[in-house]
């Protein structure tokens, strides 16, 4: 039992309560059931009485008043909204000591229907209706504070956590009825933001630690409207009712489950509870008599469950709910859960619910009056899918400090671990490793707001709920909930998942309405742009066309590694776009009608559109000289096929003699991958590799890592063609340089650049292609003069904001940029009044040793400031413009890069001259605020 006292107070709009009939008919009781239960079980309950529909400044301040009054000086914890962190955050009354904040549904992040209402109201009716609602004594302060601008750029910059205050919130879901009040307010949250109550987002109400979502509640049915005018219908029949199940369920989630009311284990009624925790429409019993016992017909399951006929149990089905109700003579009842399409007589997983005490009489239960039980047993597959409580070895309390991140092993679970990672005054517990590449997470960089982003690639989390916010992740990191118990510390989860160090994101989806989506391509920048979409509660039609005959691929791996296994570089099954509803057609995009929105192919299909993202990606170049374009066993690489012919060209058969033309990242990362066991050249036109993008000393570190490998340069040399071999004139046999150099050549690897492969789009006049073929975008990407039509990736060139750079336009080929922008893309059409969101470009490349790199140079760098040791290849260099840093590679220094990133985001970047006297990166603080 709480040792404080607990606060309920309402929200915008709420009361404690209200008479909509007068006082003759019974009124509408916000906490109805709620307060009784928990003075049942000893606990002091305080309800507090703030202004209905006045702003939160002035919410805040009577919730203050009021609790100081009535605490007398104790400190409690509250449930309550905006107004309490408002209170809690700026106000600080003295006299009003808070250990804890839980919201539920509250709009932290703003209403996409409180957008919608203000856009359609419009600035010339807005002061008539405050005018008539202010005649009724209806405040208004609060409405335009429920806007998503408002809560994001003004309330919560503005109202930080409260250091020793412990934050936790749950969200709300439901599907409304045909005519349900609903419907359209949900419909527009949910292509804007996703799941949510038909007003508040579940995103939105994410706030501190989030402990979980109310399934199939509306934002009505959590204030208890629905349910006390369910009641009072009943009682005017005749079928008085004595509480509240959905408010008892309620209060066992917030109140019950983080303050351990009862003990979980020990309880008899703990596997019946965990079961309920995660649905809300368990509602009322009806009594009858029948063979002189009073057993209960249990009419709601709010989940699908199928009952077994064993005895005296008789099932029957319920279409409307598709749940299922038992009569029974006895006191105890078999319920087993079944999966999706399982016959209602297939019981796999049976437990003992007692339903008597547990759903006749919860108050009596949580006071803990309950008669003795034998404790119900499991079966194996039952225990296997609620999620257990486990310790974490080591730790006896949470005492990070704000910005600490700590791995730490699950005691129970063989090589189970999670990290522990401390945002304000919370604690999150969550996967330790990177779903990208397994990079330990502890390595990585933690901002104020909560961003980890990872140490090697720049993969970015959010750790209050584990979601990716940034490529090239795709699968989230799980979340756990952890507490302290008897001075230890655990977590509660799976098994399953803690092995995993993953969850999968939430894509499944029947798509539905008149929204189009056509993806032309199947690269980084698609992937990143489907999945997106539907994680933010698109629902249309959504089509990815790509004339690569495979799912979209890891394309890192085939430079790197020259992995030609599809099934080892594929991102996503056929099954899991079936599951997205994601259709994935192979084939060329040949033109696109712009007025008539569709697509046309080289198979002669057209697909209509009413959104387009241009992803094509990018096109090898080929060399235009002498032997190159005739003779075989010259090999481009972007491709699968491409990976294969070399690697049958080069056969299983040791020491081929392969040339490389182009000493850039991919002629390097080719020649790294195929120098064991192979005779292999590097022919460049700088004097060291990449020396235009990383300089001179910085290359010379790269070409040492391969030439130790056994790799032979020729630099700062032209090719001038390609000879037939002599024992087979149709292979090439060596390469001719301009100097009169001839290098002998079993196979040749070109890696000279790539162009945007936009051939479809060359005779089109709807779209002016820049001279290098490439197509110019706003910031949101968006295609100039072509509203809906999207161009990301190698062919998109757009205004770059980050350091050294004014909205200069630039085209970057990284992989990481083309999946972000297709994230940012995907936020433009599921959320269309989200500004993009800003990133830095983050790029790796495999170069004798792993190299790091952030930033862009569009306007090129005069300077080179260098920190660590070039001839251990462990450095960080700093590029800059004058004295700003404009990008920074390291390599073995990690988390120079990401931490250079995150600082680069908010303008905090050290400049070249501090970095020159020696200072370091990792000791300067990130700001909360994003200032590109």
């Amino acid at each position: 039992t709480p040792k404080n006292p607990v606060v309920l107070a309402h929200g915008l709009l709420g009361f404690d309560e209200l008479h909509l009939a007068g006082p003759r008919l019974p009124g509408v009781h916000y906490w109805r059931g709620i307060v009784e239960a928990m003075r049942k079980n000893g606990v002091e309950v305080i309800t507090t009485h703030v202004p209905a529909s006045s702003s939160i400044e002035e919410r805040a301040e009577k919730l203050g008043e009021e609790i100081a009054e009535m605490a007398g000086g104790k400190s409690v914890n509250i449930i309550a909204g905006l107004d309490s962190r408002y209170m809690i955050s700026r106000l600080k009354p003295p006299n009003v000591k808070v250990l804890s904040l839980t919201t539920i549904a509250s709009p932290h992040r703003g209403s996409a229907f409180a957008d919608y209402v203000f856009e359609q109201i419009g600035p010339t009716t807005l002061p008539r209706i405050y005018n008539t609602l202010k005649t009724f004594n209806v405040q208004t302060g609060a409405f335009s504070q429920l806007t998503r601008r408002y809560m994001q750029e003004e309330f919560n910059p503005k109202t930080p956590d409260r250091g020793g205050v412990r934050y936790f919130s749950y969200g709300a879901t439901v599907s409304p009825a045909i005519l349900s009040a609903f419907r359209r307010s949900n419909r527009i949250v949910s292509v804007q933001e996703g799941p949510n109550d038909g007003l508040v987002s579940v995103a939105s109400s994410k706030w501190g630690e989030y402990k979980g979502t109310l399934v199939d509640v509306s934002h009505l049915d959590l204030i208890n409207w629905t349910n006390r005018l369910r009641w009072l219908v009943w009682e005017m029949t005749g079928n008085k009712r004595k509480y509240s199940f959905p408010s008892f369920n309620l209060l066992r989630r917030v109140i019950c489950s983080p303050k351990r009311a009862y003990d979980h284990e020990s309880s008899p009624y703990a596997s019946a509870f965990r079961l309920v925790q995660s649905s809300y429409l368990l509602e009322a019993i009806e009594e009858k008599t029948l063979k002189g016992k009073t057993p209960a017909r249990l009419k709601h399951i709010p989940f699908p469950v199928t009952v077994k006929a064993t005895g005296s149990l008789r099932a029957t089905r319920l279409p409307r709910m598709g749940a299922c109700f038992c009569e029974d003579t006895m006191d105890t009842r078999m319920i087993g859960i079944s999966g999706v399409g399982r016959s209602k007589t297939d019981v796999p997983r049976l437990y003992r619910i007692w339903q008597w005490d547990l759903y006749r009489n919860p108050a009596k239960i949580l006071a803990g009056d309950s008669p003795e039980r034998k404790r119900p047993q499991f079966t194996t597959s039952a225990a296997r899918i609620m999620a257990q409580e486990y310790k974490l070895k080591g730790l006896s309390a949470l005492d990070l400090k704000s910005g600490e991140k700590r791995e730490v092993e699950v005691e129970g679970i063989e090589g189970g671990k999670v990290l522990l990672a401390r945002v304000g005054s919370t604690t999150h517990a969550l996967s330790p490793n990177c779903t990208h590449y397994g990079a330990p997470l502890k390595l990585g960089v933690l901002t104020p707001e909560g961003r980890l982003t990872c140490a090697w690639h720049g993969a970015c989390f959010n750790v209050g709920t584990g979601d990716v916010e940034d490529a090239p992740a795709l699968d989230p990191l799980a979340k756990f909930e952890v507490f302290e118990q008897s001075g230890a510390v655990y977590i509660k989860g799976e098994e399953a998942t803690i092995k995993a160090s993953r969850r999968q994101p939430n894509v499944k989806c029947k798509a539905q309405g008149k929204e189009k989506v056509v993806v032309v391509g199947g690269g980084s920048g698609a992937m990143g742009t489907v999945q997106a979409l539907r994680e933010q509660g698109f629902n249309g039609d959504i089509s990815m066309i790509s004339k690569e005959p495979y799912l979209p691929i890891d394309r890192t791996k085939l430079s790197k590694a020259l992995i030609a296994d599809k099934s080892k570089v594929e991102w996503r099954s056929q099954e899991w776009f079936d599951d997205a509803s994601i259709a994935t057609i192979s084939d060329e995009v040949s033109s696109i009608d712009f007025e008539s929105k569709s697509v046309s192919t080289k198979s002669g299909k057209s697909y209509p559109y009413t959104k387009l993202i241009l992803a094509s990606g990018g096109t090898p170049k080929p060399l235009p000289l002498p032997g190159f374009k005739d003779l075989s066993n010259i090999f481009l690489l972007r491709t699968i096929p491409d990976v294969q012919a070399i690697n049958g060209a080069v056969g299983e058969k040791a020491g081929k003699k392969i040339v490389v033309i182009g000493s850039s990242f991919i002629g390097m990362e080719v020649a790294n991958a195929l120098s064991s066991n192979n005779d292999v050249t590097v022919v460049g036109m700088e004097s060291t590799p990449l020396e235009r993008v990383m300089g001179k000393e910085v290359g010379k570190v790269f070409q040492k890592l391969i030439s130790d490998k056994g790799v032979k340069f020729h630099m700062e040399a032209s090719v001038d063609s390609a000879k037939p071999s002599k024992d087979d004139s149709s292979k090439v046999g060596s390469v001719s340089l301009k100097d009169g150099t001839s290098l002998e050549a079993d196979l040749v690897i070109l890696g000279i650049g790539v162009a945007p492969a936009t051939e479809y789009l060359k005779d089109n006049s709807a779209v002016q292609l820049e001279k290098d073929g490439s197509i110019k975008t706003n910031e949101s990407f968006e295609v100039q003069n072509q509203a809906g039509v999207y161009a990301i990736g190698d062919i998109a060139t757009y205004p770059y904001h980050g350091p050294g750079s004014n909205g200069d336009f630039t085209r970057i080929e990284h992989w990481n940029v083309a999946q972000n922008a297709g994230r940012s893309v995907a936020a433009s059409i599921a959320k269309p009044s989200v500004a993009p969101k800003p990133f830095i470009p983050v790029f790796w490349s495999a170069q004798g040793s792993q190299l790091r790199y952030c930033g862009n140079t569009p306007n090129g760098w005069d300077d080179l400031v260098l920190q660590g040791k070039l001839d251990e290849a462990k450095f960080a260099a700093f590029y800059g413009k004058g004295d700003t840093v404009v990008a920074v590679a390291s390599m073995q220094m990690d988390p120079v890069m990401t931490q250079s990133a995150e600082l680069m985001r908010r303008g905090n970047m050290l400049p070249l001259s501090e970095l020159r006297k020696g200072k370091s990166v990792m000791d300067v603080g990130l700001p909360s605020e994003i200032k590109i």
